[in-house]
């Protein structure tokens, strides 16, 4: 390394990007509503207290233990081949949802419109396994 630049290495850290997905909101909206409770238990969108109400409503009264754990999840995200068979597999670990994303409403289609709606996750770790056939 030089006082102007870091030279990476090999063994440096690795990085990855986060996970993005789009994901069609179901006619009831409850895999919506499912994240959005998941992302405001992981902040506080109005105020501070908030995340406090948010956690003590769904995991029950804590006295400063980590609810952070609770907060988390492991994941398996299955890629199908064209032919419908399983391609890969990624596996993450510890993670959360940290943005979720907006929805276009309109009336002005005649047919069924469905809606669509991104969400990006962050996580601590992955693993990734290729299927060959």
């Amino acid at each position: 390394e030089t006082p102007f630049k870091t030279i990476p290495r090999i063994g440096d850290k690795p990085e990855f990007g986060a996970l993005s997905l789009r994901f069609m909101v179901d006619s009831e909206m409850k895999n919506y509503a499912a994240l959005y409770t998941w992302i405001t238990l992981t902040s506080f969108p109005r105020y501070h207290g908030q995340v406090d109400e948010w956690r003590r409503r769904w995991f029950g009264a804590f006295n400063d233990q980590d609810t952070d754990t609770l907060l988390v999840s492991d994941a398996t995200l299955t890629v199908k081949s064209i032919n419908s068979k399983t391609a890969g597999c990624f596996i993450f670990n510890n993670l959360w949802i940290s943005d979720l994303g907006g929805m276009t409403l309109s009336d002005e289609a005649t047919e069924t419109q469905y809606i669509y709606c991104d969400a990006t996750f962050a996580f601590e770790n992955f693993t990734f396994t290729s299927i060959s056939s």
